[in-house]
């Protein structure tokens, strides 16, 4: 986000105040995205829309637990991410219905571009500010230089095959410092940031650790995410 006396902008696109509200249970839908609007939010990011592949047809459970070290969560793919026809549908009334300005937001699970581009091209016809890419279900570690080259070339590969302004959405492995360095050149519309670490928990266990989330019926977690 930048400034400029008093304008604020988001990639190219000028918004009145600097609120721009992220991904969450309050921008997967219309109405919720117009609530948004009318607190005085002068932008929003969707929540991320599953990339290419079969969508996850289990909505599961969303969890959360206090611990000694803050708030943990933990839920699944099918719950966290919408479905390409649901994002297109509200992108569709945003565009009808207000000048509301919600960027939309994709979730990717590997570094191949060809894995992004078909949901990239899909949202080319709406011409959005810019497109959030959220990093948080890759499963790579970022902290590797090896693979933050190959991020590097995937937003390099991205903006020379499709016409959209990129935000990419850091994890908690690419901090801002490094990512700034990363990212130089390659003409991104800016930075976001997570506001929660995923940490990776033992299989078919209940947690007692004090550093661990206590699930109850545990079995098959592998991961949770510390809020805050």
């Amino acid at each position: 986000m930048n400034s400029s006396s008093t304008k604020f902008r988001i990639g190219e696109t000028q918004l009145q105040n600097p609120i721009v509200v992220a991904s969450c249970p309050a921008t997967e839908d219309f109405e919720r995205l117009m609530r948004c609007a009318d607190a005085g939010a002068a932008a929003a990011i969707l929540k991320s829309c599953h990339t290419s592949g079969s969508f996850p047809k289990g909505i599961g459970n969303r969890r959360f637990l206090g611990s000694e070290r803050g708030l943990w969560g933990t839920s699944t793919v099918a719950r966290e991410l919408l479905h390409a026809d649901k994002m297109c549908s509200i992108l569709d009334d945003i565009r009808k219905r207000t000048d509301f300005t919600v960027i939309p937001s994709v979730a990717g699970f590997s570094l191949e571009t060809s894995d992004w581009l078909d949901t990239l091209h899909l949202l080319e016809q709406y011409h959005p500010a810019c497109v959030q890419l959220d990093l948080f279900y890759l499963d790579e570690d970022l902290s590797l230089p090896n693979t933050q080259s190959r991020l590097r070339s995937l937003i390099i590969n991205l903006r020379r095959e499709c016409g959209l302004k990129l935000l990419p959405k850091l994890n908690q492995e690419l901090r801002p410092g490094a990512a700034v360095k990363l990212f130089e050149n390659t003409e991104i519309a800016g930075l976001s940031l997570l506001d929660s670490l995923r940490g990776h928990l033992p299989m078919n266990s209940l947690l007692h650790k004090s550093d661990f989330p206590g699930f109850i019926f545990a079995e098959g977690l592998d991961s949770a995410s510390l809020f805050g």
